[in-house]
């Protein structure tokens, strides 16, 4: 159930967290990497649409980011998007504009096999 969603503009963001694209082919490059201080620390994908997904750890992933504040609100629970939630995601992530999504979900286990599982339902109907 979705319970409130926004978009909000993050400018003047003093975090350690980036992203960067380098390569070929338009204004964007072709691989795309999230930074820490700089650094490139993870390698997120690429904007090939039929490219396998990948989510590779790289040498800059050697410090962490201070999340407490964001991890004490959604810990005790929120009902909508706004303060002190907003404020203290946009003191963890880059300058740009973002949606934000508050959704409630009811995730459960699927074992390997079972009709639910991706594998044997969605995959094989693509």
């Amino acid at each position: 159930m979705l319970l409130d969603t926004s978009e909000q503009n993050v400018r003047g963001s003093s975090s350690i967290i980036g992203f960067f694209d380098e390569g070929g082919r338009g204004p964007e490059g072709f691989d795309r990497y999230l930074t820490v201080a700089g650094e490139k620390a993870f390698h997120i994908g690429n904007i090939c649409g039929t490219c396998s997904f990948f989510f590779e750890r790289l040498g800059g992933a050697n410090q962490s980011v201070d999340v407490e504040a964001i991890v004490d609100h959604l810990n005790t629970g929120i009902t909508k998007l706004g303060p002190p939630v907003i404020p203290a995601l946009a003191l963890i992530v880059p300058d740009g504009k973002y949606k934000v999504l508050l959704q409630e979900i009811h995730p459960h286990l699927v074992k390997p096999g079972e009709s639910a599982d991706y594998f044997i339902d969605e995959q094989v109907a693509l």
